[in-house]
């Protein structure tokens, strides 16, 4: 009975490591272009869809006004008859989405670029597809696809010129051809 169990110990100690083995780090970013990087995940973190306050039913609120066109700020902070926050569509296409955001936050750039090919793939028609598009060309600068990515992001300054982020694409797509 000892030695099974001396065994037994012995053979999980020997294991032990490949369980706490550190995960791979990801890929650098290209040379020169990684802070850029870094700004541009930051400005479209930014942009994430905020969930509307809940409101006050106690009391009424009374909104007077003439609302213009439609901007990206609708979506950022959406006008309350707009509000799809409880569409069961739209928060599953957000919930896809943030869970590639959150790949390209921990800076797992390979795996942040399928999963905005997938999003896109699964959800083309979404309000979110700018941000998806950006964020896939930050995950192709990610992984050091410099060509591709600038590429990536002059067409999406070309495809969006109104977006937030037009500007931002418009500098990495110099700095990633600069780099090169």
């Amino acid at each position: 009975m000892k030695t099974k169990l001396i065994t037994l110990l012995v053979s999980l100690t020997l294991a032990l490591p490949v369980f706490a083995a550190e995960p791979s780090k990801p890929a650098p970013p290209p040379a020169g272009a990684s802070s850029l990087l870094i700004d541009a995940l930051r400005s479209l973190s930014g942009l994430l869809p905020k969930p509307e306050a809940p409101r006050n039913e106690a009391g009424a609120v009374s909104t007077i006004g003439i609302r213009g066109n439609e901007s990206t700020a609708t979506l950022i902070t959406p006008y309350w008859k707009d509000d799809r926050s409880n569409d069961p569509a739209f928060k599953a296409q957000l919930e896809a989405y943030l869970a590639a955001h959150n790949l390209l936050q921990a800076q797992r750039w390979d795996e942040a670029q399928q999963a905005m090919v997938r999003f896109l793939g699964e959800h083309p028609n979404s309000d979110l597809t700018p941000h998806a598009r950006f964020g896939q060309a930050l995950a192709v600068a990610g992984v050091g696809n410099g060509a591709a990515a600038a590429s990536q992001f002059q067409q999406f300054a070309r495809d969006y010129p109104q977006h937030p982020l037009r500007g931002e694409a418009e500098r990495l797509a110099t700095a990633l051809r600069a780099a090169q």
